[in-house]
């Protein structure tokens, strides 16, 4: 039978330990607030593991998956560039570092993601095992989730830099009813009721926006195939994206017509829909380029409200650009 005392004991304990945790994670926001930026290239993950296991089975594992190729780019360009270090280089401004796979022997096989562990932001993928075979598989199994938050951190610092120089597009707010985080250097070349063209000059082209719509007429946009898709953004841009005059032809951008365009499901702000990633040419001269489109649908407006960025760089590596256009069309609110 408990005591009075012991009742005011558990009754004083259960008053007190919602303020100590309360406390542990006030303590916790405060460490991360004095943690140093973090630093390093886009698309950058900063590997650390011994040596054997980087030139083994574990190294071969992770550069089979972030050295995948892009889909819907006429040259193969990989994801991620990495870099490897051993623990013992993993010290001072290394560990800044925003993307990073730490690879550890342990008796028990893990795989987890910590978040802000040295810098902030950052994301560090942590591979356990007790030898390289199970730290290869573990790192397998884990893989999408890691990199899932690795580009969602890419494109979060992708978007900040934005931040610190943005373009003034009320057009947008006023035309089509949303707001893009799109950096000063865009200019608006083109306007009309029903089409906006943004572009940015960089040394070997031009980077692009396009804005507009195409008309639902009650249909949802999960019902409309890939070529129903591309014809419609052929409609568009064929006649609102000319080429360069060429006697006695007309030249006009098209969807290319023999790398078939990649489909995935897309989110920007409260909308959902789909992406169309794919290739770009110019009929009737030798133009061509990367484009990632996003299609949302909007019933309440009764029409699918069409972002699109496209790439023009001959020569150039479009992996880091085409991304810039990705933090662009993303941002929609």
């Amino acid at each position: 039978m408990y005591s009075l005392n012991t009742s005011f004991e558990r009754l004083a304990l259960w008053l007190v330990l919602p303020w100590v945790l309360l406390s542990c994670a006030d303590k916790k926001e405060d460490q991360a607030a004095y943690l140093p930026s973090s630093i390093g290239a886009m698309h950058a993950v900063l590997v650390v593991a011994e040596s054997e296991l980087w030139e083994g089975e574990v190294g071969d594992s992770i550069r089979s998956i972030l050295y995948a190729p892009i889909p819907g780019l006429s040259m193969i360009e990989s994801q991620w560039d990495i870099q490897h270090v051993t623990p013992g280089l993993f010290k001072g401004t290394v560990q800044q570092s925003r993307s990073v796979i730490l690879v550890q022997k342990d008796s028990t096989t893990s795989a987890y993601m910590k978040e802000d562990v040295f810098s902030r932001p950052q994301q560090v993928g942590v591979v356990k095992g007790p030898d390289a075979v199970s730290i290869a598989a573990a790192f397998s199994q884990k893989a999408p989730d890691f990199i899932t938050a690795f580009e969602a951190l890419e494109m979060k610092e992708q978007q900040t830099r934005f931040s610190r120089s943005l373009l003034k597009t009320e057009n947008l707010n006023e035309r089509w009813g949303i707001a893009l985080k799109m950096p000063s250097a865009y200019v608006l070349g083109k306007e009309t009721e029903d089409f906006l063209w943004f572009d940015r000059p960089i040394k070997t082209g031009t980077l692009n926006v396009i804005v507009y719509a195409l008309p639902r007429n009650g249909r949802a946009l999960e019902e409309r195939t890939t070529t129903e898709l591309v014809a419609s953004r052929d409609s568009v841009v064929g006649i609102h994206i000319p080429g360069p005059d060429v006697p006695g032809k007309r030249t006009f951008m098209a969807t290319d017509s023999i790398l078939t365009p990649y489909v995935y499901p897309a989110q920007a702000g409260v909308w959902k829909g789909l992406e169309l990633r794919g290739m770009w040419d110019m009929r009737h001269y030798p133009m061509a380029g990367p484009f990632v489109a996003y299609y949302l649908d909007q019933p309440e407006l009764d029409r699918i409200l069409v972002l699109e960025g496209f790439v023009f760089a001959p020569d150039t590596l479009k992996r880091d650009l085409l991304f810039e256009l990705e933090g662009i069309l993303s941002s929609a609110q």
